[in-house]
């Protein structure tokens, strides 16, 4: 109701602005001129309303003052945590780096073209991937500069906001080599300080960075905010060795500041995290963000990477969501309700059954029906996440 509100403000001040140049020989050339003022102040409404549907992550390398540490482990039960996802320490962004755990956990399960060398621990070949080029005390050098030298340099803070180095110095930005380049952080012209993203990048960055590392890997990744992100489909993600980013309010003053790696849960809906400033497991309450919550959850980012291509089959049995892109359509389906039949090809050449635990399938063909959260039909190609 607010933003329809405003909405209508800013429509009906262009409309008395465009009036009051108006001359009655002129009329209809003024018309025209006003349709066009018009599309444009809804443009700008719009853009303002996608980023009013957005969020950013605002902290540093070092936590805040104070900052909650989470819950005691010891006091948990029925823990379930991903083995083998790497813990990576701040560089450049907590967006980055949080995604690089996720990029670092793929890239040690069947996909190492995504990180040169042993990535379960931080090397400078980590590092480079979550933000490329130097820091502050060994930039790279004139000519080689990269994510850093051209998007982290000069290291502002709110709320002086001061234009990327590539842009002072008039060069040619470099060509996109790292998850940081591609989730736009520390951009200026995306009204990103030092260290900051936006959430609806974090998929975009995903998608982009392993496209660049392997157009062979063939990847799903999507942002969920508070509601269409839920307990049951979270627990479905960590359940099938999915890590979560998640974007939070640390501190719960009500906005967000800080992404992080979820790896876990247990049987009270508390949720297990690295948070990019140390190597530690931390678990906290699986909540909305609102004021007084502190690590309350704005949204999440879900990435699976295909496991399978199959060719043939019959597919039935219940699914909680299907989303059409292009010509494939994706369905969320509960763990072991879909059923399949046929016969498959693994990426590595090896012949396949299906596997019966996953919860994604990508369908190029899906001759079917779907009804009331059951579907039927029959498939011709496809890949399991």
């Amino acid at each position: 109701m607010k933003n329809n509100i405003w909405k209508k403000g800013i429509v009906a001040a262009a409309i008395v602005m465009f009036i009051g140049t108006c001359t009655v020989p002129s009329i209809s050339g003024n018309i025209n001129r006003f349709n066009d003022k018009l599309d444009s102040m809804e443009h700008v409404v719009d853009t303002i309303d996608d980023w009013s549907m957005d969020a950013q992550s605002t902290t540093g390398p070092i936590p805040p003052f104070s900052c909650d540490m989470g819950l005691n482990p010891s006091s948990l039960s029925g823990q379930i945590i991903i083995a083998g996802v790497p813990t990576y320490l701040w560089r450049h962004g907590c967006g980055p780096t949080a995604t690089g755990m996720v990029i670092g956990y793929w890239d040690g399960h069947g996909y190492d073209d995504l990180i040169q060398g042993d990535a379960s621990t931080q090397t400078n070949a980590v590092n480079q991937a979550i933000a490329s080029g130097g820091d502050s005390s060994n930039p790279n050098p004139p000519g080689s500069e990269q994510h850093y030298e051209d998007y982290a340099r000069p290291e502002d803070s709110y709320p002086n906001l001061i234009d990327d180095d590539y842009i002072t110095q008039s060069r040619t930005p470099h060509h996109s080599d790292c998850i940081a380049d591609y989730m736009k952080t520390s951009r200026s012209t995306e009204n990103n300080y030092y260290g900051w993203s936006w959430f609806s990048q974090v998929d975009d960055s995903l998608l982009g960075y392993i496209n660049w590392a392997n157009p062979e890997y063939d990847v799903l990744a999507n942002n969920l905010q508070w509601g269409e992100l839920t307990w049951e489909n979270f627990c479905r993600e960590i359940d099938a060795n999915r890590p979560v980013i998640l974007l939070v309010d640390t501190d719960g003053n009500g906005n967000t500041d800080h992404f992080i790696t979820a790896i876990g849960y247990d049987d009270s809906q508390n949720y297990a995290c690295y948070n990019t400033w140390d190597t530690n497991v931390h678990w906290f309450d699986f909540s909305e963000m609102a004021s007084g919550n502190p690590w309350g959850i704005y949204g999440a980012t879900f990435c699976a990477i295909s496991k399978g291509t199959f060719y043939f089959g019959l597919i039935w049995g219940n699914y909680t969501s299907k989303a059409r892109s292009g010509l494939s359509i994706t369905a969320d389906c509960n763990q072991d309700d879909l059923k399949v039949f046929g016969f498959g090809k693994r990426i590595n050449g090896n012949l396949m059954v299906f596997e019966k635990n996953f919860t994604k399938i990508a369908i190029d063909v899906f001759l079917g029906f779907g009804i009331s959260g059951y579907m039927f039909g029959g498939v011709i190609n496809g890949k399991i996440y």
